[in-house]
């Protein structure tokens, strides 16, 4: 059985500023104290409501899966900073039958994602092929278009 750990934890830093990674893609982060006094940091989109909603000093949960840390549990209200130490650590074990509903939700995710920028990249072609695009100018056009295209909840016709 795969077993995953939930874990007590504080916002150290909120999310800030958007980062442009070196792929082009817009990103936000969350620095997190465990109870342990270490450190996590969760990535996220920047329109994720669960990472911008989260204030310096609220307390959550984190899931360590064993390759990095995933938010659990948002705080019912945030914005006022605690000045109490995190809880004591807490370590929960998850059913791998719950670890493998969220990989297949995850799939079919990245499956209609897949759709939609394959979607993208045929239009791109379409338009821009006839006017001299290079592959790298039409891949460019087609991020852009699928990034445009996620942002308001679109999917592959």
């Amino acid at each position: 059985m795969t077993t995953a750990t939930i874990v007590n934890a504080t916002v150290k830093y909120a999310a800030g500023k958007v980062i442009t990674t070196k792929h082009g893609n817009d990103r936000i982060n969350v620095v997190l104290t465990l109870a342990d006094g270490g450190e996590a940091t969760i990535w996220g989109n920047p329109g994720d409501t669960a990472l911008t909603s989260l204030r310096k000093g609220d307390a959550v949960q984190a899931l360590f899966d064993g390759k990095g840390y995933k938010l659990v549990e948002v705080p019912q209200q945030s914005g006022s900073a605690s000045s109490a130490p995190p809880a004591a650590p807490q370590s929960t074990t998850v059913d791998a039958d719950d670890i493998t509903k969220a990989k297949r939700a995850i799939a079919s995710d990245i499956t209609v994602m897949a759709d939609l920028y394959g979607f993208c990249y045929g239009e791109a072609k379409r338009v821009l092929e006839p006017h001299g695009a290079t592959t790298e100018g039409i891949q460019g056009c087609a991020f852009r278009l699928w990034h445009h295209a996620k942002d308001q909840g679109l999917s592959a016709p």
